[in-house]
C-alpha cells in the first residue's frame, strides 16, 4: 500500500518518513558552529529530497554500470580476466553472494575505479566556510564562495593518467594509486563531506556486476558506438543515445 494524498502508508520507507513528519508539524533544525540552520517540510522540500534520493541512489549508479559494461565488451580481454576472478570467488563461495565476498574482487575494483575514473557522474561543488588564502599565491577564496572542482577534467589529466582515453584497470593497482596525488582521483569527494552514499554505490553496483556477468556477457553490437559522447541534459553523466550492446550467455 502506497502513501495516498500525504497520509504515510505502513511501509516505513523513506516518503513513509518524510510524511510522518511533515504531518506532525514538526521543523528540522541542524546546529552548526554559527548558525542553527531550520527546515520546514513542505511539499517542494520533499519533492526536492524524492528526486535527489533517486538521482544519487540510483540514475549515478545506473550510469556507471553502463559505462562498465561498455568498455568491458569493448575490451574482452579485460572482461576475461574480470569474469575469472568473479568465476573463482562465487564457486569458492558457492555462488553465495555476501558483503564479506565483495572485498575478495579486487579485479573488479580496479575496473571500477577505473570505469568513474574515465567517467565520473559529476563535478562536485563546495561552499567555503571561512576565507582561505590558497598556498604560494594571492588569491583569497572569501567565505559563502562556491567553488567547483572539475572531476572530468581532472580524471583526464595526462599529468595524473597518461593516455587518459585509454581504457586501464591497472591504473589503480597499489604501485600506481601510491604514485598519484590522492585527490586526483576523488568520484566520490573527500574530506569530511565526501559522498554519504558512496558505499552504497560500491556495493549495489558490484552485486548487479557480479550477477550479470556470472551468467552473461557483454558484447558489441552493430549499433554500439566506438567513442561516447554524453547527454548535456542530464544532471549526471550519462551517454547521449544510450548504449547498445549484446548479451551472450556463457556456456
Amino acid at each position: 500500500m502506497q502513501a495516498k494524498n500525504g497520509v504515510p502508508s505502513n511501509r516505513k520507507d523513506f516518503i513513509d518518513l518524510l510524511l510522518e513528519i511533515k504531518n506532525q508539524g514538526n521543523t528540522l533544525e541542524t546546529t552548526k558552529t554559527e548558525e542553527t540552520v531550520k527546515l520546514k517540510l513542505t511539499d517542494e522540500v520533499i519533492a526536492a529530497q524524492a528526486f535527489i534520493f533517486y538521482m544519487a541512489g540510483y540514475e549515478t549508479s545506473a550510469a556507471t554500470v553502463a559505462f562498465m559494461l561498455y568498455e568491458l565488451a569493448m575490451n574482452p580481454l579485460i572482461q576475461d580476466k574480470l569474469i575469472d576472478e568473479l568465476d573463482e570467488v562465487l564457486d569458492r563461495h558457492n555462488g553465495n553472494i555476501t558483503y564479506e565476498i565483495i572485498n575478495e574482487l579486487t579485479y573488479m575494483e580496479k575496473v571500477f575505479n577505473e570505469t568513474l575514473r574515465k567517467y565520473p557522474v559529476a563535478d562536485i561543488q563546495r561552499r567555503a566556510k571561512a576565507n582561505y588564502n590558497i598556498p604560494g599565491t594571492n588569491i583569497t577564496i572569501e567565505r559563502g564562495t562556491i567553488v567547483f572542482a572539475p572531476i572530468m577534467a581532472i580524471s583526464h589529466d595526462e599529468k595524473y593518467f597518461p593516455d587518459p582515453s585509454k581504457f586501464d584497470p591497472e591504473r589503480f593497482s597499489p604501485e600506481n594509486e601510491s604514485k598519484r596525488h590522492p585527490c586526483a582521483f576523488i568520484p566520490f569527494g573527500t574530506g569530511p563531506r565526501f559522498c554519504i552514499g558512496m558505499l552504497f554505490a560500491r556495493i549495489q553496483s558490484r552485486v548487479c556486476l557480479m550477477k550479470l556477468l556470472y551468467h552473461f556477457r557483454v558484447e558489441v553490437s552493430k549499433n554500439t558506438p566506438k567513442t561516447l559522447s554524453f547527454n548535456p541534459e542530464r544532471v549526471a553523466t550519462s551517454p547521449k543515445g544510450g548504449i547498445y550492446l549484446n548479451l551472450v550467455r556463457r556456456k
